[in-house]
């Protein structure tokens, strides 16, 4: 038996020995990890996290994804490219962990499905020369990988092949794109195919927008994989390092960036790669540039499980889907925060090729603190809440200055509590200027103020979902025993749109362990009279939202919770539903508005809020004027057998209050 097992080794040992001598080293780069490190990531893939996933990998369909790439022609621009990558990226990596050579035959036919493409992309300039703007930059990281863990199963005609495309059809056109967002002037020459958009600021715009990293990923991997074997290869990694130092700016100083979680992950998926390539290949370590750690910590403080979204977040913009794993552990195994570790493995259901690389199973997770239940993210998203659970209540408000995918929503709320979404922001409309859900970008389909019906000011689409001119400040934050306040200052926003705005304050003071909030909006005006109203929308995403328009109030009716809501103000208060007038979905959209009756140059709304669970008794609301000129307010909260006591006093742009113990 011993001399079996000898005899065994001897040979897959000559195996290994004359295949290596065939066709060169293991790997072409080595550029997410080496052999050595292949027994780790198997274990990784086998583990309970990556069961699932690993299983999933290797069931994969091979004949819907033959008859797919059959389908393809030579010469066809563009169409399926990224399916295509998708399965190139796929089979190679299964075969570079497995050494399955059937895998390794699926892969060499998508590869050579990629190779028949003329270009990479559908972005080009004036004179023809392709741009890597989307589609090349995942298309590049692909075949990067393929050239990497295929380089035992590629015959010399196909590694040059290979090679030829990474260079010219990739790393080139990336580099070009990433050129002209680093010398944007003049550069209004851009052209899409089927694009009905108008790309002359695109090199502005898109120097500061998550697509960028997708570029970093592209350029930077491709110039890995190629370091020795084409003379370009120093100049393009060059350009993938300055964009990358460049691109690490866009975090907040705390860590968050400001696109949202989904656009955090689209360029962490390309640009965490390119800082462990890099530092494997070249020592070159960027990833200190940005605060990381503070990047996992703010995304977790904006996770919002509620009952069918169990990785539900806050959506503010089109902020709005859940994240694979790969960014949290990559900072997870990097800086060995567990805090990571655990977010990932909580939050994250989805996993590409880059998770189980990342992961590292030594690392313990390591569950929130009380820290984490309060967050102020880059002085522009706040969050509070009681937990991580379904059940748990979370509050978030928005305020800050503008970021490519945002919407006109300056001040306006999200509340969740027991299971439910209660005060609601419409998730994800329509990039599509011309889509009818494209008005619900607009500040009437948020959770917030109006000035004689107007909002803020919005850019017309005829660029993209890049930013607007709008922002807000956050002049006063804090928390206290038993309560916390946010004051949002959005006048900015407000008097684009409407030049005689003299103020337009939001301050939000909410106690969770009752659990209540109180929204104090002040409006003034310089010389014309006006009325105000706040709008609340409602989660009708299943059917199963409504409003009941209640004296001097309402109550927003969800399956597992209401909310109850009473409104008073410096002037009488009317209070009405609606549904936004979206072509096709005229009643998916509602909302509740309650609106000043009369027109004032300054005028104070007072609405207090309180969830409760579903078949819970109905809470006591009061707001009280203390004096006649409407000055002075008081608001009596109980519920459950809590209460809440706030005094308010209406003394300039911003009203001030006490709670009453």
């Amino acid at each position: 038996m011993k001399i079996l097992r000898l005899l065994t080794a001897a040979f897959f040992a000559l195996a290994l020995t004359v295949n290596q001598a065939q066709a060169g080293e293991r790997f072409g780069a080595g550029l997410l990890f080496s052999e050595e490190e292949l027994p780790g990531i198997r274990a990784n893939l086998e583990s309970e996290v990556f069961a699932d996933y690993w299983k999933s990998l290797l069931d994969a369909d091979w004949q819907k994804e033959k008859a797919f790439l059959d389908t393809l022609r030579p010469g066809q621009y563009c169409v399926g490219i990224g399916r295509v990558g998708d399965i190139l990226r796929r089979e190679a990596f299964v075969y570079a962990v497995t050494g399955d050579k059937k895998r390794a035959a699926r892969a060499l036919e998508a590869l050579d499905r990629l190779l028949e493409y003329p270009r990479w992309d559908v972005f080009y300039d004036y004179d023809g020369k392709t741009l890597g703007v989307d589609l090349a930059t995942h298309a590049t990281m692909s075949a990067a990988y393929a050239f990497d863990w295929l380089y035992p199963a590629l015959d010399e005609k196909k590694r040059a092949a290979l090679q030829k495309a990474i260079a010219e059809k990739g790393c080139e056109a990336c580099f070009h794109t990433l050129g002209d967002l680093r010398y944007p002037e003049g550069k209004t020459d851009w052209r899409a195919d089927h694009y009905d958009l108008d790309l002359s600021r695109w090199p502005y715009i898109l120097d500061k927008t998550n697509i960028k990293g997708l570029m970093i990923g592209g350029l930077g991997l491709g110039a890995l994989a190629l370091l020795e074997r084409d003379s370009r290869a120093a100049r393009w990694l060059e350009m993938a390092e300055f964009s990358a130092r460049r691109f690490l700016e866009l975090y907040w100083p705390d860590g968050f960036y400001p696109e949202g979680s989904g656009y955090w992950e689209y360029s962490s998926t390309s640009v965490y790669p390119f800082l462990q390539a890099l530092k494997r290949i070249t020592g070159t370590d960027l990833s200190d540039l940005a605060d990381l750690r503070g990047a996992a910590e703010g995304w977790l403080s904006i996770q919002m499980p509620y009952t069918g979204h169990s990785r539900g977040v806050v959506n503010f913009g089109d902020n709005g889907r859940e994240i694979d794993s790969s960014p949290l552990f990559f900072i997870a195994s990097t800086f060995r925060d567990g805090l990571a570790q655990w977010a990932g493995k909580k939050f994250c259901r989805y996993h590409d090729i880059h998770s189980p690389v990342f992961y590292d199973p030594g690392l313990a997770p390591q569950p929130p603190t009380e820290n984490q239940s309060y967050r102020l993210l880059g002085r522009s998203w706040l969050t509070a809440r009681t937990g991580f659970e379904t059940d748990d209540i979370v509050v978030a408000m928005r305020s800050g200055g503008p970021f490519n995918h945002e919407h006109s929503d300056r001040n306006s709320f999200i509340l969740k509590a027991f299971g439910e979404v209660l005060l609601f922001d419409i998730p994800h409309p329509s990039y599509n200027r011309r889509h009818p859900t494209w008005q619900l970008r607009h500040t009437k389909a948020h959770n917030c103020v109006l000035v004689d019906g107007r909002g803020m000011l919005y850019h017309d689409g005829s660029e993209g979902t890049n930013k607007s001119a709008d922002s807000s400040f956050v002049v006063a934050e804090g928390r206290r025993e038993g309560y916390f306040y946010w004051t949002s200052d959005a006048t900015p926003a407000y008097a684009l749109a409407d030049p005689d705005v003299r103020s337009v304050v939001r301050t939000l003071v909410a106690a969770l362990d009752v659990p209540c909030l109180v929204v104090l909006d002040k409006v003034e005006k310089f010389f014309y009279e006006s009325s105000i109203s706040a709008l609340w929308q409602i989660d009708n995403s299943d059917s199963h939202g409504e409003a009941e328009c209640l004296e001097s109030g309402f109550l927003i009716r969800r399956p597992g919770a209401s909310l109850f809501a009473q409104v008073a103000g410096s002037s009488p208060v009317d209070v009405s539903s609606g549904f936004h007038p979206v072509s096709g979905e005229e009643t998916k959209y509602p909302f509740v508005q309650a609106s000043c009756k009369t027109k004032e140059k300054g005028q104070l709304m007072i609405t207090a809020m309180v969830p409760v669970p579903e078949s819970a008794g109905k809470p006591e609301i009061e707001i009280k004027p203390l004096d006649k000129a409407g000055k002075r307010w008081q608001v009596k909260i109980k519920n459950s057998g809590k209460s809440f006591s706030l005094k308010v006093t209406d003394s300039g742009r911003v009203p001030g209050f006490e709670v009453v113990r």
